[in-house]
């Protein structure tokens, strides 16, 4: 994880880059640690992602753009995860703590996540760093 600041504050719930925390969507661990130990809130609770508007429909079933985090597309069924038979057991609450896809840590109960895209024009320098951090 790694907190991440650059230029003015905004005022308001979303950070949109300027101040956020970023870590790795695959790693359940991610979601835990920043719930648990950052935010001191529910462990299951999931996180929006930033994602680059080029990499937007290999993750998302979207059409549109959600610059600003309004948008809560699915996650595109072929990245869902299948639950194991014991997961399929689990009754109540502690189903939320099930990985849903390959990008648990951004996946809400319903498949869907609420996104923010990120374009060179308009956030360079957090574009340029998802493009170094995960390719």
């Amino acid at each position: 994880m790694i907190g991440w600041f650059q230029g003015r504050m905004e005022f308001g719930p979303r950070a949109l880059g300027a101040r956020s925390i970023l870590g790795d969507p695959r790693s359940a661990q991610t979601q835990s640690v920043m719930n648990l130990k950052i935010k001191f809130r529910e462990s299951f609770r999931p996180f929006a992602p930033s994602v680059l508007v080029e990499d937007t429909a290999d993750y998302f079933e979207l059409a549109d753009d959600s610059p600003y985090m309004l948008l809560v597309p699915p996650v595109r069924h072929s990245r869902w995860r299948e639950p194991t038979t014991a997961e399929t057991s689990i009754a109540g609450l502690e189903q939320v703590n099930v990985a849903r896809s390959d990008i648990p840590v951004v996946t809400h109960v319903d498949h869907s996540a609420r996104i923010q895209t990120v374009h060179a024009e308009t956030n360079r320098r957090l574009f340029n760093f998802h493009f170094v951090f995960y390719y």
